[in-house]
């Protein structure tokens, strides 16, 4: 048996069971799977933390907005496996809800780096982002945590608060160069949902910040 046969043998149970539990609402899997040593990134397609200290509250803010997960699937399409390191990238299709949402597919194309730690192997990267229309449904999912910390933190301001409400911001242009898309999706939205007080109109107060961050 190939290295890299024996690794899928092993990891992609874990994988299935750990993405299962995530999209579930529950992160501890997932968390299991992980690296908890730095480095670890993620670049995904709705955050991009960098650091375990952000990582992992990342993850659960991500497991709150699943549920009602009905398929996860992950077609690999390459993998390898060194001494130290290995590497997989694969196309994941899943259906699950969003937000309260009904259950809905989305599809994202992603690389997983692994790092061998203590003779197991740990995920230390993540990249990820959509390949179809699942872009909307994941902005969506963005917006809905946005919406929820401009709530939570009142009406409060300063750029190093604003960063924190816009999670997505945090860490210069690289994460900025997701908001365009975002920004399509809700002005669509908000043409379908004129009403003054509609949550969607505070999301895009939001984003409208990140842009005016971006140029601070």
């Amino acid at each position: 048996m190939s290295d890299t046969k024996q690794f899928l043998d092993e990891m992609m149970p874990r994988i299935h069971e750990a993405e299962t539990a995530l999209h579930n609402g529950d992160a501890g899997p997932r968390f299991e799977m992980w690296s908890h040593t730095d480095p670890v990134t993620v670049f995904g397609a709705a955050f991009s933390p960098i650091g375990w200290a952000e990582v992992g509250p990342m993850f659960e803010r991500l497991a709150s907005n699943f549920s009602n997960c009905s398929s996860c699937e992950w077609e690999v399409v390459a993998a390898g496996v060194g001494e130290d390191f290995a590497y997989l990238l694969a196309i994941e299709r899943t259906t699950a809800s969003v937000g309260g949402s009904e259950p809905t597919p989305y599809m994202l194309r992603s690389t997983t780096i692994f790092r061998r730690e203590n003779g197991e192997w740990k995920i230390v990267h993540r990249h990820a982002d959509p390949i179809d229309d699942s872009a909307e449904l994941l902005a969506r999912m963005h917006l809905g945590h946005l919406v929820r910390e401009r709530v939570i933190g009142g009406e409060k301001h300063g750029s190093d608060i604003r960063r924190r409400q816009l999670g997505v911001v945090g860490h210069g242009r690289g994460q900025l160069e997701q908001s365009p898309d975002h920004r399509r999706v809700l002005r669509r939205q908000l043409l379908q949902h004129p009403e003054s007080r509609h949550p969607l109109r505070a999301a895009m107060y939001c984003v409208s910040h990140a842009v005016d961050l971006s140029n601070s």
